[in-house]
């Protein structure tokens, strides 16, 4: 377990002040649960729902006019009932990232089925799209999601508050945090220099 911090100044290329990096989680009604009598609130429903069957066409056709690439931020289920808007977003260039399986709630679940989460939506997003995600965010986090995630050979993630990574011998992993001047990795050493161009597996 190691905790780095880097505050000193980030060097961008080409003179470059800043980097943006456009994130977009896509889920549709999975947060939608019955109520105490099996019923599902359509509103709510159909309005979560808007994102993965209106959505994603708008925002992927701004992306392509503008020359941007995003990340997806992507439920397993998700990929599995929309394939087709998997497969423009891979082709579009755009990285497709884990978001869980079905927006699950993390810290209620055991170890076991957080890997097997994981595992789910791994399969799927790399069955969709041809190619295996390296990333992920979930909605929540619990004191095994760091683990697991550098088990399965994640090579970032975004959490929303600060916590220490586990290391595994020589596997590095990156997390953005909610703390904007800070940046924590699993390594023995952070560069000055940071390209401002998407990570890939290497």
């Amino acid at each position: 377990m190691q905790e780095l911090h880097f505050r000193e100044k980030i060097n961008w290329p080409d003179g470059y002040r800043m980097a943006v990096v456009l994130t977009f989680d896509f889920q549709g009604g999975e947060d939608v649960k019955p109520d105490k009598n099996g019923k599902i609130n359509h509103e709510e429903w159909t309005q979560g729902e808007y994102g993965p069957q209106t959505g994603i066409w708008r925002i992927l056709r701004i992306l392509d006019e503008t020359g941007v690439k995003g990340t997806f931020l992507t439920c397993g289920a998700i990929a599995e009932r929309y394939p087709e808007a998997i497969k423009a977003i891979a082709q579009g260039g755009h990285e497709i990232a884990g978001h869980g399986y079905h927006h699950e709630v993390a810290r209620d679940l055991t170890q076991d089925e957080e890997r097997e989460v994981m595992r789910k939506t791994i399969e799927m997003i790399e069955k969709r799209s041809g190619k295996r995600p390296v990333g992920w965010r979930s909605c929540t986090q619990s004191p095994n999601s760091l683990k697991l995630l550098m088990e399965h050979g994640f090579l970032w993630t975004a959490i929303h508050s600060l916590m220490i990574f586990p290391s595994s011998g020589k596997k590095t992993m990156v997390c953005w945090p909610s703390c904007p001047d800070t940046l924590l990795v699993t390594a023995e050493s952070i560069p000055t220099e940071i390209p401002a161009t998407p990570m890939t597996p290497g």
